[in-house]
């Protein structure tokens, strides 16, 4: 506050006045507990997500399991949906996602890290009907996956699981990877599965190779109509993840020759080509020029018709009409 000459009083804003008004965990806290409860409720008032986020951070209160509790109750909401999300609402469906794995591991993790596996786990299931409802093309959808597996990494060092069981959870959610939402599972739970829980991985992959071909094998290339293609496909597939299972067990045991020997040139450019897809999720709209394919059909089953193939003479193809190799 100043004083002109002729003695008019001027109320001016000073730093210390605009600093009161800079939006900042401080300056709200000052505000009081009833008055942000009035905000709150005011600004979440018609939005679903914040709503639900609210909610939670209240169930949490009440302990470890009651969050869990209301979180299998958004995953069972998930699993039913099957809505298109579209890009104006991806943004804030990304931040919902990101927000419950943040609450699985601040709120659950530090007093019940079983729980909070088994949440991330159930989480990233959850991925081939998230993906299939998003254009992932910017790949954060793919992004809070891959803070739910480095979430569950951090967790292993504490669990308190039978390695071979854990093995087998593994190896089963290997067989069906569509997305790459389990890629990193083994390294990441290296130190649950232990030496016993690799081993019995190891056995798994072994026996995979060499077993007959199942229902489930050949359902996951049902877009192919010729059956004798079909089963070629699933033989393929089937084994590709059978020797991407013994590379990283091989890895983590230090057994080079093991690794070496699940690295030839056609598998090393096979794996390279997936991950590289996987880390865009196979957006619907994903285009790939027919030289990056050059290894044909093992790299094709990668697209699993989650991706449009483009050829240099301009030709495209879909899952419901695949290129030759298919």
């Amino acid at each position: 506050m100043t004083t002109s000459a002729c003695g008019i009083t001027v109320h001016g804003y000073g730093a210390e006045t605009v600093a009161r008004k800079t939006l900042n965990k401080e300056n709200l806290a000052a505000l009081g507990a009833e008055a942000l409860a009035d905000l709150l409720l005011e600004v979440t008032r018609g939005n679903r997500a914040l709503q639900q986020r609210l909610r939670l951070e209240l169930s949490a209160r009440a302990g470890p399991m009651d969050i869990a509790r209301d979180i299998r109750k958004r995953f069972a909401q998930l699993r039913r949906a099957s809505g298109f999300i579209s890009w104006q609402k991806q943004k804030a469906f990304a931040r919902e996602l990101s927000d419950l794995v943040d609450l699985i591991t601040t709120r659950i993790a530090p007093d019940a890290p079983g729980e909070a596996f088994d949440l991330l786990w159930t989480f990233l299931q959850l991925a081939p009907n998230i993906h299939e409802r998003t254009d992932d093309s910017n790949g954060v959808i793919g992004g809070v996956m891959d803070d739910a597996m480095a979430a569950i990494g951090d967790l292993a060092p504490r669990l308190d699981l039978d390695p071979e069981a854990l093995a087998d959870r593994v190896f089963e959610a290997m067989q069906d990877n569509g997305y790459g939402e389990f890629d990193g599972a083994i390294p990441a739970l290296a130190e649950a599965l232990g030496s016993s829980g690799l081993e019995r991985l190891k056995t798994l992959a072994r026996a995979a190779e060499v077993a007959p071909l199942t229902g489930a094998d050949l359902a996951r290339y049902d877009f192919v109509a010729d059956e004798a293609r079909r089963s070629s496909l699933a033989l393929e597939g089937r084994n590709r993840t059978a020797a991407m299972i013994l590379q990283d067990v091989a890895d983590l045991q230090g057994d080079v020759d093991a690794y070496m020997a699940r690295s030839s040139s056609v598998s090393s450019t096979i794996r390279s080509f997936s991950a590289a897809l996987q880390r865009r999720r196979r957006p619907p709209s994903v285009m790939i020029s027919i030289s990056d394919i050059s290894t044909c059909s093992g790299i094709c089953l990668s697209l699993h018709g989650h991706a449009q193939v483009s050829g240099q003479k301009g030709g495209q193809f879909t899952a419901a009409s695949p290129p030759a190799c298919l």
